[in-house]
């Protein structure tokens, strides 16, 4: 009894430093740990890729996650699935509901109740609880979630159902909320449901903890493991990724620009952006733009549409003078978090990095982008050349400081009117109908 307890005692001391990945010994038996501190906002959950569907394995993850500019540092499978891929029960993705809450009676360790639910608010703080008390909680804060089974721990107890003398051991994986931080578990060889949650229990010391899967889990630990064992047909996954930083940026070194084929507009001041329509062939429709307000708008530009070859971006406000560039498979339109989203086209940055789906090579027709920069600078610019390449103009963003850009337009029929070039203010639109992009500011446009 007293070496158990010096033996419990040490881990405790261990884990008292514990770094966010860990594999910890615990009555014989090994465990790999990772925590996530939530409030960094790094936590996700995956199912399907844009074309609806899954995406079944950690490196789908992994790839998805570096075209948003992010690094995996851990992922894990999470929740048991019917046939399909399909979540047995409740999955929420990023404030969408995909699959409702699931409180049947059936077979199964998912049916075991209670079962439970691991879900995040839009605060980024997390819970876990029974399925039942799903139906109680404010559900249009719920950022994730997802439904599994059974609970491993209800309010400090093990699962009246698990038996401390089973002899049932498998792989099994699970979640618990300690604090800010979530915390999932992997068992490195077969245990109990008892002695799992008997670790959650003791070790972790959660209150409540959630069984997420089985013999085919896994988990990748970045600080940890090189890989997982690389299971192809995963439902949904759960990850935590972060920022890559600057050093691990791709950068080319492309031929100068032609001179005089590249015009670059910079608006240092508070930006408002808002889009409409020209109808056809409407002449001086610009200037009646710039007559609306000439104190405030700086430039007008025509938005391309249809054209969707590549990866699109969304503009979005996210507060009264701040924009940003998402990818639009990213985005929900009904998230309330962003206002009046507007639709770009191919991203050529996102969050400091090309994505494997950016356009690269030569332009071979006149475009103009917009770029956002990391001191809240706004970018126009606007190439002339065929000549010129994609990857000359990712390099002079990033040289302008810019994090994320998209092209607006590009082709024959680009109108792009900026305040400084009166004559452009009755440049006709020869489509039938034109998006238009306005830009308007209390500080003038620079033309370089």
């Amino acid at each position: 009894m007293n070496k158990m307890r010096s033996i419990l005692i040490v881990v405790l001391l261990f884990l008292s430093c514990f770094a966010q990945a860990q594999e910890v010994l615990f009555k014989g038996k090994k465990y790999m740990v990772q925590k996530v501190y939530l409030p960094d906002g790094n936590l996700r959950m995956h199912w399907n890729t844009s074309a609806k569907s899954p995406l079944r394995s950690f490196e789908n993850v992994r790839q998805l996650l570096q075209e948003e500019g992010r690094e995996m540092h851990f992922v894990t499978n999470g929740g048991i699935f019917k046939p399909g891929l399909v979540p047995e029960g409740l999955y929420v993705e990023n404030g969408k509901q995909l699959v409702s809450l699931n409180l049947e009676e059936g077979r199964g360790n998912y049916y075991l109740k209670p079962n439970g639910v691991f879900y995040i608010d839009q605060q980024w703080r997390g819970a876990v609880i029974p399925s039942e008390q799903y139906l109680n909680i404010d559900t249009t804060q719920v950022k994730y979630a997802l439904q599994s089974g059974p609970m491993l721990l209800i309010d400090g107890e093990i699962h009246p159902v698990f038996n401390p003398e089973s002899t049932s051991r498998y792989i099994r994986s699970g979640v618990g909320v300690k604090g800010e931080d979530a915390i999932f578990v992997i068992s490195k060889v077969p245990v109990t449901f008892y002695e799992f949650a008997s670790f959650f229990k003791k070790i972790m010391k959660c209150d409540n903890a959630l069984y997420l899967d089985g013999a085919i889990s896994e988990m990748y630990q970045k600080d940890v493991s090189k890989q997982g064992r690389r299971h192809a047909d995963f439902s949904v996954m759960i990850s935590e990724s972060k920022p890559l930083p600057d050093t691990l940026l791709k950068v080319k070194s492309p031929q100068k620009i032609i001179k005089d084929t590249l015009d670059v507009y910079t608006l240092s001041g508070p930006v408002q952006f808002h889009h409409q329509e020209a109808k056809y062939n409407v002449k001086g429709f610009l200037y009646s733009i710039y007559d609306q307000d000439r104190q405030g708008v700086q430039a007008v530009v025509t938005l391309m549409e249809n054209k969707k070859t590549y990866a699109c971006g969304v503009l979005v406000k996210t507060s009264a003078h701040a924009y940003q560039i998402k990818k639009q498979e990213a985005l929900s339109l009904k998230d309330d978090t962003y206002q009046k989203p507007i639709l770009l086209q191919e991203i050529l940055l996102l969050n400091g990095r090309q994505l494997t789906s950016s356009p690269t090579g030569a332009i071979k027709e006149a475009v103009v982008v917009l770029g956002l920069s990391t001191s809240g600078n706004v970018l126009l610019l606007e190439s002339k050349s065929p000549n010129n390449t994609y990857e000359q103009l990712v390099e002079v963003l990033k040289k302008k400081g810019c994090h994320s850009a998209c092209v607006l337009d590009r082709g024959g029929n680009i109108a792009l009117s900026v305040l400084s070039q009166y004559p452009n203010w009755e440049t006709p639109i020869e489509d039938k109908t034109k998006k238009i992009l306005v830009i308007s500011s209390n500080q003038k446009l620079m033309h370089k």
